[in-house]
């Protein structure tokens, strides 16, 4: 029967469709008020006050066969809804202490309703700027950074999932001279659950910046800022490699096996039992969850570039460059772990980026040539641990051309994105399809797209 064409009965009985329903809502009031209050001696003190009000929702109900994960093989899905009020009020100072001087002054204050442990948090931004003249600029701020957690990490229902995993306590307590990649339980298939955690604090941060914006002339700008950014208490799915290496350490001795880390890696692993045959005490699943966990710090870079030309002959042309660049990424899952310099060997982000335009405008025409290099990152086999490769830079193009007509009330234009047909860099050791980062190069998975607008004005 494996060599003989299906019937479509056949095939109906191994298939169905999967339906599932989801709404969200997000409604709220913002109000601004800003001016002048007064002047100092080296100029205005202006002000800006802003107040909000914000209520969301959103609910995902999942087929019920899907949530029970034994009707579909292999497939599950994660449900959920939930609620949240947000409140906010703050107050923006830019103060001139001289003439080539300024200060500026801002706070923040929030305040959440819903079943998390946020309650209410207070940030603030001090800057300085300073102008020894008209061509020359230093700035720098120091700020911190408030962030309740995505809704989904608070309200998602119980669900599941299957994944492949080492075995770190059988590895160890059989195998403990194998190499763990070449150990007989370093990819073991298994089930899992997850679920919200309503117990999740907010994520806070600081962040100091600092630089120089050089204008030598008025056609020509340049900046150069450096950025310094801390992250404490990231919500992080806790990892189930973490998980079972924890278990692995109760078990075989190495941590108290009545320590509240052990009981609670015991209590997310289910274990087949202690029978003797063949599968006695291999994983059955593991249960895991968002936690407020992780700290991150990273450095970089972020430069812009821009100059103009206006010609008599052939019209107004203008080139800006963007370019950031990552210098250090460290991270952590917990506090008790050592921070993990993962620029280099651990992430897949870009370590550089660098977007420019050159723009050209002359009469009723207008055109605009877009590029954007998305630096190296690492194959997916690096970022599991297992030796990789690079995956090299990959440029993009977009572009426009636009003509207006009939006294400018008309305007008909040529829109094209991916304008060589590039794809995305082919990932050669991903297992599975797409072959490529699908998170990083989604956008060029279409490939080439063309556009023809046409634009009326009415004037009345």
């Amino acid at each position: 029967n494996l060599y003989t064409a299906g019937t479509q009965a056949s095939f109906e009985s191994l298939t169905d469709i999967g339906r599932d329903g989801a709404e969200t809502s997000n409604q709220g009031v913002l109000a601004t008020i800003n001016g002048d209050l007064f002047d100092l001696p080296a100029g205005p003190l202006g002000v800006a006050f802003v107040g909000e009000y914000f209520t969301q929702d959103y609910q995902i109900n999942l087929d019920e066969r899907l949530v029970s994960g034994d009707y579909f093989w292999g497939i599950t899905g994660t449900g959920g809804g939930g609620e949240r009020d947000r409140s906010a009020l703050g107050v923006e100072f830019n103060v001139p202490v001289t003439s080539w001087a300024t200060v500026t002054a801002a706070g923040r204050y929030d305040k959440y309703d819903d079943i998390t442990n946020v309650d209410d948090a207070t940030t603030y931004n001090l800057g300085l700027q300073i102008r020894p003249n008209d061509k020359i600029l230093l700035r720098g701020t120091i700020a911190t950074t408030f962030r309740a957690p995505d809704m989904h990490y608070v309200f998602a229902d119980p669900s599941g999932f299957f994944t492949s995993v080492t075995d770190e306590y059988l590895c160890q307590r059989d195998e403990p001279d194998v190499p763990i990649d070449s150990c007989t339980w370093n990819s073991v298939g298994i089930s899992g659950a997850r679920q919200g955690n309503p117990l999740l604090q907010e994520e806070e941060g600081e962040t100091i910046t600092y630089g120089i914006v050089i204008e030598p002339t008025e056609d020509m700008y340049f900046s150069l800022d450096y950025w310094d950014i801390d992250l404490e208490g990231l919500v992080v799915d806790n990892p189930i490699t973490r998980i079972l290496e924890i278990e692995a350490d109760c078990r075989l001795g190495r941590k108290d096996p009545g320590s509240g880390e052990c009981i609670d890696a015991f209590s997310r692993i289910t274990r087949n039992p202690a029978d003797g045959s063949l599968n006695s005490e291999t994983l059955d699943s593991v249960n895991t969850g968002p936690v407020n966990a992780a700290q991150l710090k990273t450095k970089g870079i972020d430069s812009t570039f821009e100059y103009t030309l206006e010609t008599a002959s052939a019209g107004l042309w203008g080139l800006q460059v963007i370019y950031s660049h990552v210098l250090d990424t460290q991270y952590k899952v917990f506090p008790e772990d050592d921070l993990l310099y993962i620029r280099g060997d651990q992430t897949r982000d870009w370590r550089s980026r660098v977007r420019g335009s050159l723009n050209w405008a002359y009469k009723d025409f207008s055109a605009t040539l877009f590029g954007e290099r998305f630096g190296s990152s690492l194959s997916g086999d690096n970022v599991r641990g297992v030796p990789g490769r690079d995956i090299g830079p990959q440029m993009f193009y977009n572009f426009t051309a636009f003509y207006n007509f009939l006294n400018d009330q008309a305007t008909v234009g040529l829109i094209v994105n991916n304008l060589f047909d590039n794809g995305p860099p082919e990932d050669d050791t991903a297992t599975g399809w797409p072959y490529f980062d699908l998170f990083n190069y989604g956008f060029a998975s279409i490939g080439r797209e063309y556009y023809v607008q046409f634009r009326y004005r009415f004037d009345y």
